[in-house]
C-alpha cells in the first residue's frame, strides 16, 4: 500500500475526523487536506465517496465543477467511526503506515486549532 492509495488517504481523513472529535477541536478542512497528503484530485475522489458511504458528515461547498472547496462542520459519523475500527482493510492501512501517521497528526490537529474553519 503506498501513501497514496485511496484507502490509505481514506484512513487518514477518518482518522482526522475521529481524534479531532475525541478532543474536542473543530475540524478544519484545510488541515483535513494536509492530513491526507495527496493531490487534490485524489482528495476529491476520496472525500465524494466518504460522503456517499455516509461514513463523514457536514456541509459541503462546492465550485462551479462540482468540487467541494470547503466543508463545514466536518464529522466522522458512528458508521465512519465503526468502520475506522472494524474494517479489515482499515486495519491493514493502520498497520501499514506504522506509528508516522500517528505522529504527525498531533501536530496537524494543533495547527488546526489556530486556522480559521
Amino acid at each position: 500500500m503506498t501513501q497514496d492509495d485511496m484507502h490509505v488517504v481514506a484512513y487518514k481523513i477518518l482518522k482526522y475526523l475521529d481524534q479531532t472529535q475525541k478532543e474536542g477541536v473543530p475540524a478544519n478542512f484545510a488541515s483535513m487536506k494536509e492530513a491526507a497528503a495527496c493531490n487534490e484530485q485524489y482528495f476529491q475522489a476520496v472525500l465524494d465517496e466518504l460522503f456517499d458511504r455516509g461514513l463523514i458528515k457536514g456541509t459541503p461547498l462546492k465550485d462551479m465543477n462540482g468540487d467541494i472547496v470547503k466543508v463545514f462542520e466536518p464529522a466522522i459519523t458512528l458508521v465512519g467511526a465503526d468502520y475506522l475500527e472494524n474494517n479489515s482493510t482499515m486495519n491493514k492501512v493502520a498497520k501499514a503506515i506504522g506509528t508516522a501517521f500517528g505522529y504527525a497528526l498531533p501536530g496537524i490537529i494543533e495547527v488546526a486549532k489556530s486556522m480559521p474553519l
